[in-house]
């Protein structure tokens, strides 16, 4: 499945095969978005990378194609995956021979800082690949295609082009719910090699 692939449908459902209303870079966009909601729903790609630290540093960026994470290892051990609240209600007790980590939407922030430089910070996570053009692939499963097509019409009806722009985003965002649902039962059944018939009817 390429971008292109997904362009025709988006436009047949949004109503604008003419490309009056949203170029192709705003789908795309919206393409894009759709490609990392439902990537992280199904947590099917997974890499890991080593982050050089620095002595005294607590913060370090993370990668572009990160979703979620998987585990945070140091030269000492595991980190402890946690939140800032919990850091905050925690502080007077934490273990002084833990390690910690917080994660927000673009940064980790490791507990107490690394004390030497140069050492890997290895962090395991769940990632998605962003698109550029119609040709590029999309790393999601053909079996998804419906969900990305159904939450990318859902993001371009959140510009308000007409009165009932909310109502068909709303609309298109119950439709993604229903055929996410339906791609993670279809994989359940194929772990457990059984077969699926779903419910689901195409609208």
């Amino acid at each position: 499945m390429i971008v292109y692939d997904l362009l025709l449908p988006i436009r047949a459902k949004l109503k604008d095969e003419a490309k009056k209303k949203w170029q192709n870079g705003e789908i795309i966009d919206a393409i894009n978005e759709a490609i990392r909601v439902v990537s992280g729903e199904l947590l099917e790609h997974k890499k890991r990378i080593s982050i050089a630290s620095i002595s005294g540093i607590s913060d370090y960026s993370l990668p572009l194609d990160f979703i979620s994470s998987i585990s945070v290892k140091g030269e000492d051990g595991r980190y402890e995956i946690k939140s800032f609240d919990w850091m905050d209600d925690h502080e007077e007790i934490l273990e002084k021979d833990k390690r910690y980590v917080v994660f927000t939407d673009d940064s980790l922030t490791l507990y107490p800082a690394p004390a030497f430089s140069g050492t890997d910070i290895r962090l395991s996570y769940n990632y998605f690949t962003p698109v550029q053009r119609e040709k590029d692939v999309v790393h999601v499963r053909q079996t998804a295609k419906l969900a990305l097509i159904y939450y990318a019409v859902h993001l371009c009806h959140q510009v308000p082009t007409s009165k009932d722009s909310r109502s068909k985003s709303k609309d298109f965002l119950d439709l993604y719910t229903i055929a996410l649902e339906d791609e993670k039962r279809r994989r359940r059944k194929h772990r457990n090699g059984g077969r699926l018939k779903t419910t689901y009817n195409r609208i």
